[in-house]
């Protein structure tokens, strides 16, 4: 129905039957989380708590962890599994001298093709950024929809 009157404006009633069958499907949400496939995710983070439910999180969306506290443990078990290793998954601010980006900058001379995923909890600009092999930067926290694309985004690039 469309009621009309001049220096009042136009209403407008739209009556629609009922939908019948039951209710309407709905939608599939974008925040699912992506499965991993088995790959082998090298996790470097310094803080206990956080490393520990990274890896579980990372190992329940179906990736095997290889769980360090610090860059140079991370560099050292790289070494050790380099053939198993799928993916670079490290915090970037982490005491002992060895921070994410440099990490990064090492593991790539040694293999310049391995995805890397940053986190950082911190807000500050990352000048020091290794530009050619930057991967994303997550914001801790982040959600589990969000690092299971971000995963799943960075293994399946060409």
């Amino acid at each position: 129905m469309i009621d009309s009157a001049p220096g009042e404006g136009t209403e407008i009633r739209i009556r629609l039957p009922e939908a019948s069958g039951g209710a309407a499907e709905e939608a599939e949400p974008d925040d699912r989380p992506l499965a991993g496939r088995g790959e082998t995710i090298l996790l470097v983070e310094d803080e206990p708590e956080l490393r520990a439910l990274t890896s579980e999180v990372v190992t329940s969306l179906g990736y095997r962890v290889i769980a360090t506290p610090d860059g140079r443990e991370a560099l050292r078990r790289y070494r050790e599994a380099a053939d198993r290793v799928d993916l670079l998954l490290t915090d970037v601010v982490m005491p002992g001298g060895l921070g994410g980006f440099e990490l990064a900058r090492q593991v790539h001379a040694l293999r310049a093709d391995l995805p890397i995923v940053y986190m950082s909890g911190h807000t500050r600009s990352f000048d020091g950024a290794p530009q050619d092999i930057l991967g994303p930067v997550l914001q801790k926290p982040c959600s589990v929809a969000n690092l299971s694309r971000t995963l799943r985004r960075q293994l399946d690039r060409g």
